[in-house]
Parts: structure tokens; C-alpha cells; sequence
């Protein structure tokens, strides 16, 4: 009895301790992910930052669903990763942007970037 009293207490050591560390790496890798996409994004859009909320979201959700961040720091392979992300299936679109929208929406976004 007194061995599975230590053992069960052991565990629920281990993971408290476990816990906030895992916490603690898991923001840190997205933290730098999220640096990562952003540069490759500015250098497509340098203004990025100051677009519009759903033009964010929009890019945002094209950028997780291609893995932006492991991407070359290369303009045209931003490009190709958020096109390929806007023809995915599996992409998870902001709400109440479906497939069509947001392919159409971001060859907007790309044509208005050759014109500034």
C-alpha cells in the first residue's frame, strides 16, 4: 500500500515538474515560429503589420497550414507555400472565408503588392 502511495506521488511530482517545463518549450518553439513566418511574410508584404485584421488572419492561416516558417527566406517560396495552403482541403480558413474567398483574396493581395 505504502509503495503505491509513493509511487502514485512520485508521478504527480514527475508531471508537475514536467508540466511547466513542456509549457515553457512549446511557447518558446511557437515564438520563434511565428518570427520565422513573419520575416518570410515580410518580404512579400514588408507592411504586414499594418494590413488589415482579415488580411492577417487570412495570411496567417495560409502560413500554419503550409509550415511558413520551414520554409526558404525566398519571396517566390512564400508565394508558392500560401497558394499551395489556399488549395489545401485541409485548410482551416478564418470564419467565414471559404476556398474560393480566400484564393481570390490572395491573388489580390499578391496582384496589389506588384503595384506599391
Amino acid at each position: 500500500m505504502k509503495r503505491n502511495l509513493f509511487i502514485a506521488v512520485a508521478g504527480v511530482a514527475v508531471f508537475a515538474t514536467l508540466l511547466p517545463v513542456a509549457t515553457w518549450v512549446g511557447r518558446t518553439a511557437g515564438r520563434e515560429d511565428g518570427k520565422r513566418a513573419i520575416e518570410r511574410v515580410q518580404l512579400v508584404w514588408p507592411s504586414i503589420l499594418s494590413m488589415p485584421t482579415e488580411d492577417r488572419a487570412l495570411i496567417a492561416s495560409l502560413g500554419m497550414q503550409c509550415r511558413l516558417q520551414d520554409r526558404p527566406l525566398v519571396a517566390n517560396e512564400v508565394i508558392a507555400c500560401l497558394r499551395d495552403a489556399a488549395a489545401d482541403p485541409d485548410t482551416n480558413f478564418p470564419t467565414g472565408v471559404d476556398r474560393r474567398a480566400a484564393q481570390a483574396r490572395l491573388n489580390e493581395l499578391l496582384r496589389l503588392r506588384q503595384h506599391t
